[in-house]
């Protein structure tokens, strides 16, 4: 009898242990993605690495309700996500950074291809499109620039093929994925750089401490074997840039390393200038 319940004990633990985390992600190319039914991207090799030999259950749904359930439930894994001052008062805790990219304004016009600030687009009154819910939206609109928000990258393309926008918020890792997508023959024109942002893993407020380690300890050693390298391989002919991967800014366009664009790992407010 006492062997049934220590078998019984074992049983419950292991259920615990496989439901404690759950992977909660949205769509945002080239990181986290579907395509012929399958959800793929630069992000979603890292976790299946580090939850290996598990086959992660990933749940896939708009951004806004992600980082709603991500906000209120503890033990969610939520991916990809930037890190901000509010997200880390509200109690998230980061993995990473897994990647960084430039964010920069993104147009099909020539007379708005050489901004030299964000004053300059305030002035003008130019229309932007940007993700609902994005950090950076959310940093625009504080600053009085206006800004239609979108459920995906996706759509925001779309708007600016559509002329329903002058400008469009995207990286450099991921603007000519999304151009591509839509079959559109354009040529996308950088307007404005701005900051460079990381892209995180991020535990729910409220998340078992002993997870955070676990998950910071494997991603640790995973950042120090030649996993990583196998995937910048992988991903740099997608992403037509030469991927690397460092410790310092997860994996990136070679150049974007070689330069000087700071990181902003906890985004304040922009400003007007970019002086």
């Amino acid at each position: 009898m006492q062997s049934f319940f220590l078998i019984m004990l074992l049983c419950c633990s292991a259920c615990v242990a496989a439901t404690e985390l759950r992977l909660i992600s949205s769509e945002k190319m080239p990181y986290n993605y579907t395509t012929e039914q399958q959800f793929i991207g630069l992000t979603v090799d890292v976790v299946k690495d580090l939850l290996a030999p598990k086959q992660p259950d990933i749940e896939v749904m708009p951004w806004p309700r992600a980082f709603e359930i991500a906000r209120t439930t503890p033990n969610v894994l939520l991916f990809t996500m930037g890190k901000t001052k509010q997200r880390l008062a509200q109690g998230f805790q980061y993995i990473g950074p897994v990647s960084t990219r430039q964010l920069a304004f993104y147009t099909l016009q020539d007379e708005f291809a050489h901004l030299t600030n964000l004053a300059e687009i305030r002035q003008k009154k130019l229309v932007i499109v940007g993700l609902r819910g994005g950090w950076f939206s959310e940093q625009l609109r504080q600053q009085g620039i206006e800004i239609l928000e979108v459920g995906d990258y996706h759509q925001g393309v779309l708007m600016l093929l559509r002329n329903r926008a002058h400008l469009w918020v995207s990286t450099d890792l991921e603007a000519q994925m999304h151009l591509k997508q839509t079959g559109e023959d354009a040529t996308l024109k950088i307007a404005l750089r701005m900051q460079c942002a990381e892209n995180y893993l991020a535990l729910s407020p409220g998340s078992d401490a002993k997870l955070y380690q676990r998950l910071q300890q494997d991603y640790r050693r995973w950042s120090q074997s030649k996993k990583p390298a196998a995937i910048a391989k992988k991903w740099q002919q997608q992403l037509g840039v030469t991927l690397k991967f460092s410790q310092k800014r997860g994996f990136s366009d070679s150049e974007l390393q070689a330069s000087d664009c700071p990181l902003q790992t906890e985004p304040g407010l922009l400003p007007l200038s970019t002086q």
